[in-house]
Protein backbone atom coordinates (compact mmCIF):
# COMPACT_ATOMS: atom_id res chain seq x y z
CA UNK A 1 0.00 0.00 0.00
CA UNK A 2 1.03 3.03 -1.08
CA UNK A 3 1.11 6.82 1.44
CA UNK A 4 -1.03 8.01 -1.52
CA UNK A 5 -3.67 4.91 -0.81
CA UNK A 6 -3.21 5.32 3.67
CA UNK A 7 -3.68 9.17 3.50
CA UNK A 8 -7.00 8.84 1.32
CA UNK A 9 -8.28 5.70 3.71
CA UNK A 10 -7.44 7.97 6.52
CA UNK A 11 -9.15 10.71 5.20
CA UNK A 12 -12.13 9.11 4.43
CA UNK A 13 -12.24 7.24 7.42
CA UNK A 14 -11.27 10.66 9.02
CA UNK A 15 -14.79 12.33 7.53
CA UNK A 16 -16.71 9.66 8.47
CA UNK A 17 -15.61 9.58 12.20
CA UNK A 18 -16.17 13.41 11.79
CA UNK A 19 -19.88 12.95 11.00
CA UNK A 20 -20.56 10.11 13.51
CA UNK A 21 -19.27 12.10 15.78
CA UNK A 22 -21.11 15.50 15.00
CA UNK A 23 -24.86 13.78 14.70
CA UNK A 24 -23.74 11.55 17.87
CA UNK A 25 -23.57 15.06 19.41
CA UNK A 26 -26.31 16.78 17.90
CA UNK A 27 -29.07 13.52 19.02
CA UNK A 28 -27.33 13.72 22.44
CA UNK A 29 -27.78 17.33 22.23
CA UNK A 30 -31.56 17.44 21.40
CA UNK A 31 -31.75 14.87 23.97
CA UNK A 32 -30.74 17.43 26.92
CA UNK A 33 -32.40 20.30 25.13
CA UNK A 34 -35.59 20.99 26.86
CA UNK A 35 -36.32 23.82 23.74
CA UNK A 36 -37.52 21.34 21.07
CA UNK A 37 -38.18 24.49 18.59
CA UNK A 38 -34.55 24.88 18.62
CA UNK A 39 -33.67 21.45 17.93
CA UNK A 40 -32.72 22.29 14.65
CA UNK A 41 -31.32 25.64 14.91
CA UNK A 42 -29.23 25.81 18.02
CA UNK A 43 -25.78 26.42 16.29
CA UNK A 44 -27.11 29.50 14.49
CA UNK A 45 -27.40 31.25 18.32
CA UNK A 46 -23.88 29.73 19.34
CA UNK A 47 -22.65 31.53 16.44
CA UNK A 48 -24.57 34.46 17.13
CA UNK A 49 -23.45 34.65 20.64
CA UNK A 50 -20.19 34.60 19.98
CA UNK A 51 -20.25 37.60 17.32
CA UNK A 52 -21.86 39.69 19.79
CA UNK A 53 -25.26 38.65 19.57
CA UNK A 54 -25.47 39.75 15.88
CA UNK A 55 -23.92 39.52 12.51
CA UNK A 56 -24.97 39.91 9.01
CA UNK A 57 -26.62 36.85 6.89
CA UNK A 58 -23.40 36.35 4.84
CA UNK A 59 -20.97 36.36 7.87
CA UNK A 60 -23.49 33.30 8.69
CA UNK A 61 -23.16 31.09 5.67
CA UNK A 62 -19.44 31.80 5.95
CA UNK A 63 -19.12 30.63 9.47
CA UNK A 64 -21.47 27.69 8.89
CA UNK A 65 -20.28 26.37 5.58
CA UNK A 66 -23.98 25.46 4.21
CA UNK A 67 -25.58 27.10 1.63
CA UNK A 68 -27.54 30.61 1.62
CA UNK A 69 -30.77 29.18 1.18
CA UNK A 70 -30.05 26.65 4.63
CA UNK A 71 -28.67 29.52 6.55
CA UNK A 72 -31.80 31.82 5.42
CA UNK A 73 -34.47 28.88 6.11
CA UNK A 74 -32.66 28.58 9.97
CA UNK A 75 -33.33 32.45 10.06
CA UNK A 76 -36.97 32.13 8.92
CA UNK A 77 -37.59 30.16 11.61
CA UNK A 78 -35.97 31.56 13.83
CA UNK A 79 -37.56 34.82 13.03
CA UNK A 80 -41.41 33.08 13.06
CA UNK A 81 -40.20 32.04 16.53
CA UNK A 82 -39.37 35.13 17.86
CA UNK A 83 -35.83 34.60 18.28
CA UNK A 84 -34.17 36.57 15.73
CA UNK A 85 -35.07 39.77 14.31
CA UNK A 86 -33.24 40.59 10.29
CA UNK A 87 -33.08 44.25 9.65
CA UNK A 88 -31.09 46.24 6.88
CA UNK A 89 -27.36 46.70 7.39
CA UNK A 90 -27.31 50.55 8.29
CA UNK A 91 -24.34 51.01 5.27
CA UNK A 92 -25.42 48.62 2.67
CA UNK A 93 -28.76 48.38 1.94
CA UNK A 94 -28.75 44.71 0.27
CA UNK A 95 -27.01 43.05 3.57
CA UNK A 96 -29.11 41.80 5.95
CA UNK A 97 -28.39 41.68 10.15
CA UNK A 98 -29.07 39.18 12.18
CA UNK A 99 -29.83 40.33 15.74
CA UNK A 100 -30.80 37.89 18.81
CA UNK A 101 -33.82 39.13 20.81
CA UNK A 102 -34.25 39.02 24.10
CA UNK A 103 -36.00 35.91 23.82
CA UNK A 104 -32.90 34.20 22.45
CA UNK A 105 -30.72 35.56 25.02
CA UNK A 106 -33.15 33.70 27.51
CA UNK A 107 -33.05 30.54 25.85
CA UNK A 108 -29.20 30.15 25.61
CA UNK A 109 -29.07 29.74 29.48
CA UNK A 110 -30.73 26.26 28.68
CA UNK A 111 -28.95 25.82 25.22
CA UNK A 112 -25.71 25.83 27.53
CA UNK A 113 -27.28 23.56 30.19
CA UNK A 114 -27.71 21.03 27.08
CA UNK A 115 -24.40 21.34 26.22
CA UNK A 116 -22.57 20.74 29.06
CA UNK A 117 -24.53 17.72 29.48
CA UNK A 118 -23.43 16.61 26.23
CA UNK A 119 -19.96 17.70 27.58
CA UNK A 120 -20.29 15.21 30.62
CA UNK A 121 -21.07 12.08 28.46
CA UNK A 122 -19.02 12.64 25.35
CA UNK A 123 -15.76 14.21 26.64
CA UNK A 124 -15.59 11.91 30.05
CA UNK A 125 -12.15 10.46 30.94
CA UNK A 126 -10.86 12.81 28.21
CA UNK A 127 -8.64 15.58 30.37
CA UNK A 128 -8.18 19.12 28.88
CA UNK A 129 -5.03 18.65 27.15
CA UNK A 130 -6.45 15.58 24.94
CA UNK A 131 -9.35 17.81 24.34
CA UNK A 132 -7.90 21.13 23.30
CA UNK A 133 -5.21 18.96 20.81
CA UNK A 134 -8.17 17.80 19.34
CA UNK A 135 -10.19 21.05 19.06
CA UNK A 136 -6.59 22.50 17.79
CA UNK A 137 -6.06 20.16 15.22
CA UNK A 138 -9.46 20.14 13.80
CA UNK A 139 -8.75 24.26 13.46
CA UNK A 140 -5.79 23.44 11.28
CA UNK A 141 -7.35 20.88 9.07
CA UNK A 142 -10.11 23.20 8.43
CA UNK A 143 -7.44 25.94 8.01
CA UNK A 144 -5.84 23.58 5.41
CA UNK A 145 -9.32 22.82 3.53
CA UNK A 146 -9.95 26.47 3.24
CA UNK A 147 -7.09 27.34 2.01
CA UNK A 148 -7.52 25.41 -0.86
CA UNK A 149 -10.82 26.86 -1.65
Amino acid sequence: MSVDEITIEFAGDLSLQLMMTYRSLHYLFNKFLDNAELAQHYQLLFILTRMGGWATQTDLVRYLKVGESTTRASINVLEEKGYVTREKHNKHNRTHVIKMTRKAVTAMTSLRDAMKNVELVAFRNLNEDRLFYLWSTLIKINKNIEKSF
